[in-house]
């Protein structure tokens, strides 16, 4: 696959464990923070499809998220690693 598009998606696995896969996944990416996934079963869910998804694309990848969850931290983490950021989402 030449291009790839990964949206953030809500994993959950029980009504009281739910996550956002990029939400969770993208700090401890950029190295903001150290996360430990197989501690609990929605986040490995969410790191694994998440790595899934980022594996296919051999030459454009492209991820989608919420404006509310792209910190300074990870959009300057994003940035320093050479990652284009783009916000399609248009004026508030």
């Amino acid at each position: 696959m030449r291009a790839c598009i990964v949206v953030e998606s809500e994993i959950f696995r029980h009504p009281n464990q739910r996550v956002m896969d990029l939400e969770t996944v993208l700090p401890h990416t950029f190295g903001i923070t150290t996360s430990d996934f197989s501690a609990s079963q929605v986040q490995l869910s969410a790191a694994t499809n998440v790595f899934v998804g980022i594996t296919r694309s051999r030459h454009v990848l492209a991820l989608a998220l919420r404006r509310e969850v792209a910190s300074e931290a990870l959009l300057a983490a994003a940035l320093q690693q050479g990652w284009n950021i783009r916000d399609l989402s248009g004026p508030e």
